[in-house]
Order: C-alpha cells, then structure tokens, then sequence
C-alpha cells in the first residue's frame, strides 16, 4: 500500500532514493517467520513502513545530504537511529529529499530538485527551467555558481513549500506514503515543515536520540526527531529511538544529565495511562515575546483559540517572559553557520565527495567545492568563517554564545517557576508558493519561533491544530498578487508549537494528545 502510494505521489519530489525491493523481501521473511512460528515478534515497529532523511548514513545506501558534493558517497555503515529502527521491526522504504547539508527552510536548495508540499494544487516539475540537474553534467557548473537562477527545476503552477530542511520526510508522511519518519532538526528543520504540511514533528531534547551516523551540519544544535501522523505514533518511534548510545559523546543518560533520567521508560505506556487526565493540573506558559509583527493574523486567532482549549482543559495559564528571543535568531545564524564552516571543511575532493579539477592540489580544493556545492551551502561557509577570523571572532561568535546561555536561562526560569508547557505558533505564516520565495534573509525568518527551543536544547513539537481560512492567502505578503489570487481558495494547515523542559518528552505528548483529541482538531485534521 505504502510503495503504491509513494509511486503515485512521486511529482511531490519527497524521495531521494527507494528501496523496494529489499522492504518487499524484508516483509516476505517477517510474514514466513509469524506464519511458521507463530506471531513471535517483539518489535514494537514489526512491518511498519517507515522513511528516513538523506543525511542520515545507511549501510550501502547512498547518503547525498541533498548535495552534489555527496551524490557518489555510499556508506559503509548505519546511523545508530537507523539500526534502532531496523531492531524494532521496521520497514525502511527509503531516502528523503532534504535542503542541501539541511540548510535551508523550505527544501528549496536540494541538488535534486525541491520537495513539494502535498497540500498544493500543484504537484508536477517543470522540464523546461533553464537549468537541469544532472550529476555528470560538467556545463552545470556555470549555473551553479555565477547564475542567480535556481539550482534545480522549477515546479510548476502554484506548488507550495513542504517547509525545510526536513520537508521530504514531512511529505512522505502527509501523502500517506509511510506510517512515520526520522528528521533531523536543527533550528526548526522538523516542525516548520510539519506544519506546513499538516503533521506532527517532534524535536526530542538534545541528545536524547543518538547523533552517531547523522551527518553534522552544527554539531551542537542538529537533534535527530520523528514524523507522524498521530500522537501514539510519535511515542511508540520515542521508545524505539531514545537511549544512550556510548558512541556519540552528546548522547544524554541519567549519569551525565540526571534532569533526563525519566527517558528510559515507554513514552508510549505513559501516554496511555495519562490520556485521561487531559491538560487537567498543567500550568501553560504563553510567551509574550512571540507576538511578532511578521505573524499573520489567521495564526493569532488560531493561537487565541488553542489558548481557550487549553483552560477548557482545566489548564492554568499564564503569561511569561523570554526577554532574549528577540536575540535568538541572529545568534542562531553565526553559531550554525560556524559550526558548518568547520563541519563541511572535510568536503574536499580527497577525503569526501566529488573531486574538482585543478593543477595542482589548492586548484583542486577550490574546484570541488566551488563546483560541488550550492549557493546556499556556499553562503553559510563564507558567514561561518568571517565570524570564526581572529579580527572577528570577540564580536561576533562570542557575543552569540553569550545570548545562546541567556536564552536556556530565559526557559529555565520560566520552567522552575513552575510552567509546565509553552504554547507559541510554529511559524509566521503558512506554507507559501515557491515561486513567490525571497532573498534568503528574508526566508531566515520562518524560523524564527522554533529556533530558541534549539539554543536552549529542549524538547518542542508542532501540532496541525488548524488551517487558513480559504478566503486569503495567509501568506500574502511574501507572495506575488498572482500567486495570492491562485492559492486564495486553498485551506492550508497551521501549526502551533509547545515546548516543554529539558527532559520532560511525557508532558509534551500528554498535551499533545490532549490538544489533539480537541473535536475542532479532530474535525480539521479530516478535512
């Protein structure tokens, strides 16, 4: 069902690779195995379908990260995320899409090509954009680094953004095409396009699930995370993937972060034992900090609503401060994009990737990278080094960190108050056309209500709660009056977002849930 769903949604671009025939093969031994042995599996994913992001590494599998640069590097081994999965039963059906190195917020800058979001009107690529990808192409190299064009084919008619850098997976899971998905999120790269398209996106605590095998863009920011349609889907992917992996040297225990000792029990037992209790007890924390002017006023009023939920729910809430969210964002742009200078310096052409041209070994280095990786990849580098030079380092990444520690004090405060969950809106707006994109500062923006759940290290998720009107387009100021005009009738998800303490993954399904099982939730997430 899943292979046939994910073959007739293929104009969404969400798969980078598939393997069918090996989850076919795997499905025919689970079935043999409980049809001579009886049902004598454990796996708490047994024959799940399931669809994992291109920068995780998979045995003999090529992982591209989205990029030119990796598009012949095949691993010689698997994530520790990945090997989770397979222990628990599942079925990997294959790669997704991603924005190249997960820069990106939209799934706009992949080297194959940008992901659609399912709820478009559209959902076929053009052929006749100027510039084709092709990974032998050698006279792509002009377009990828003087034109100003795209790096891939267009889409074409009034297709949406999935949202980024995560967006295939997010894709996969809103067509149907799998029951779940692993994403990695770095400053907002699992929840923005879970609610551009309509599903849950998870962002456990950093260093709850294993970084070993997830390939770094910032080492100390990316948190790998999960995809899914229902809440007890989320927690049943929690149990199989939360544990201390002595491999990766981030990987949280209850010795060396005793706040996370509660990760070693089944999120998904605990789910159910609570769904009765509902938000009854909560205290819900509203950060003023987050009335933007760049929010839409669909995503205020739903914002309001799901407030008035909560304390129908028998939640207290509250009014809190974070007063260095304001701060976040810049901070967030030099410390990831420092720590992918350094990261990505490893793309050389000797020891990864495609190898450039040149006469000698600098010539080389600069080919390859001039040649293999895109514009946006490129930008960030160039921004990594600047604020990593000695003339600026006091200035810059210093400062940043000095506003990351703030930032975590801000929700600590917040947390030892008493609060037990915020509530904030995932993004200012809803997912917008592709052709009406801007300069990349400008699309930096999206991200700016999920990125302090990132600096700060705790757990967020995002919940589809709502969806835009059909009257406007509620992206109307990013995009053009044609574009407005021809999305207008659509009714596009809206996410809301809750942040819990570090540590705390229960509370945040118990209010999931809760806010879920809402009959509007529930009604508008038939629609």
């Amino acid at each position: 069902m899943c292979i046939s769903q994910m073959e007739h949604t293929k104009g969404l671009n969400a798969m980078i690779s598939t393997r069918y025939d090996a989850a076919r093969e795997q499905s025919r031994v689970m079935d043999e195995t409980a049809n001579h042995h009886g049902n004598t599996s454990t796996g708490m994913l047994q024959g799940v379908p399931i669809v994992v992001k291109d920068n995780f590494s998979m045995k003999d599998t090529i992982t591209s990260c989205g990029s030119e640069m990796l598009s012949n590097y095949t691993s010689p081994y698997s994530a520790t995320a990945v090997e989770k999965l397979e222990r628990a039963g599942a079925i990997i059906l294959g790669k997704t899409n991603m924005d190249e190195f997960s820069m990106g917020s939209t799934s706009t800058t992949s080297y194959h090509g940008p992901v659609i979001n399912p709820w478009s009107s559209s959902t076929s690529i053009s052929t006749s954009s100027t510039t084709t990808i092709t990974s032998n192409n050698n006279n792509n190299y002009k377009d990828r680094t003087n034109s100003h064009q795209h790096d891939h084919p267009l889409p074409s008619g009034d297709a949406l953004v999935a949202g980024g850098s995560s967006g295939g997976s997010a894709a996969a899971v809103a067509s149907r095409s799998c029951f779940a998905a692993l994403g990695s999120d770095t400053g907002g790269s699992i929840r923005l396009p879970a609610a551009y398209c309509g599903v849950i996106g998870f962002k456990p605590s950093y260093g709850a699930i294993s970084r070993w095998g997830l390939v770094s863009y910032a080492s100390s920011l990316d948190t790998p995370g999960v995809f899914a349609r229902h809440v007890t889907d989320v927690a049943i992917m929690l149990d199989a993937l939360i544990d201390h992996d002595p491999k990766d040297s981030t990987s949280a225990s209850s010795d060396t972060k005793p706040q996370l000792a509660t990760m070693t029990s089944s999120y998904y037992d605990e789910l159910l034992s609570t769904k009765q209790q509902g938000l009854k007890g909560l205290k819900i924390g509203i950060p003023m900090e987050y009335h933007v002017t760049e929010l839409d006023k669909e995503i205020v009023s739903l914002w309001g609503e799901v407030i008035e939920w909560a304390r129908s729910m028998g939640a207290e809430v509250y009014e809190v401060s974070l007063p260095h969210t304001r701060y976040a964002l810049p901070a967030y742009y030099i410390l990831a994009s420092a720590e992918a200078s350094s990261n990505l310096a490893r793309y050389d052409g000797v020891r990864y990737g495609m190898r450039g041209d040149g006469s000698d070994v600098q010539h080389m280095y600069q080919d390859s990278r001039s040649r293999y990786f895109g514009r946006e990849v490129k930008r960030r580098i160039m921004l990594g080094a600047m604020v990593l030079s000695r003339t600026q380092y006091d200035s810059y990444y210093k400062g940043a960190q000095k506003i990351r520690r703030k930032v975590m004090t801000d929700f600590q405060d917040c947390f030892d108050a008493g609060i037990d969950i915020m509530i904030t809106p995932t993004s200012p707006t809803s997912a917008y056309p592709i052709s009406s994109m801007q300069a990349p500062i400008t699309t930096y923006m999206n991200d700016i209500f999920t990125i302090p759940a990132n600096l700060a290290g705790v757990p967020a998720v995002s919940l589809p709660l709502g969806l835009t009107s059909g009257a406007t387009s509620s992206s109307s100021s990013s995009s053009s009056s044609s574009s407005s005009s021809s999305t207008s009738s659509l009714r596009l998800p809206l996410g809301m977002q809750l942040i819990a303490a570090r540590g705390a993954e229960h509370t945040l399904l118990r209010a999931s849930q809760a806010l879920m099982s809402h009959p509007l939730a529930q009604e508008r997430s038939n629609t």
